[in-house]
């Protein structure tokens, strides 16, 4: 008795259909597909939320302002809400708002404007307004107009997530004002951060 040659099935579109959803078999070495993350996939638990804090821009005894603003969200009392449900975060994004208290009120003799720079690499403030001349980053400002400064995540130390019981910054804002009524407060700032949880307790 002779075998009969069975034509092979051809695939349907229903089965090239199902491959593209199921991926290929684990014996083919070629994958044209998209490869995604867990985070893509949906395997991890993650949210995404933004955090605040308020505080005041002043003077020193000599009529300076030399302040340091930090990345890390540690300063905002939300933070320690999230590190109950969530152990690991990334800043996504962190901006100032800075607004003056009393705006065209103050006495000065030499009121230098100001200037802002963003900081990638240390938290030293600036001395002058001649020491943000190396920031490409540099932006003037001034203490009676309402500003805003914003670091977005960029690198891969920055994209990296980190212990929420152990915040550590990655990034600075300075701001250098001079010649300024000594003592004062001259704005209120808020600072916000959009953050992104992962690993839910």
């Amino acid at each position: 008795m002779t075998r009969k040659n069975r034509t092979p099935r051809k695939r349907g579109r229903r089965n090239d259909a199902l491959e593209q959803i199921r991926g290929p078999p684990v014996n083919v070495f070629r994958y044209r597909g998209r490869v995604k993350t867990r985070d893509e996939a949906g395997d991890l638990d993650t949210r995404v939320t933004t955090i605040s804090n308020f505080s005041t821009l002043s003077s020193t005894v000599g009529g300076v302002i030399a302040n340091v603003f930090t990345s890390d969200p540690s300063l905002s009392t939300d933070f320690a809400d999230l590190a109950l449900d969530f152990t690991r975060f990334r800043v996504l994004t962190w901006e100032i708002e800075a607004l003056p208290i009393n705006q065209y009120s103050k006495t000065t003799t030499v009121c230098i404007p100001g200037v802002g720079v963003l900081d990638r690499n240390n938290a030293t403030a600036l001395a002058s307004l001649n020491a943000a001349e190396g920031y490409p980053s540099a932006k003037r400002l001034s203490l009676e107009n309402p500003w805003t400064m914003k670091l977005d995540m960029d690198d891969i130390d920055e994209g990296s997530y980190i212990q929420l019981g152990a915040p550590v910054a990655f990034s600075w804002i300075k701001t250098y004002f001079a010649g300024l009524t000594p003592s004062t407060d001259y704005m209120q700032v808020l600072q916000r951060w959009r953050l992104q949880l992962r690993d839910r307790r």
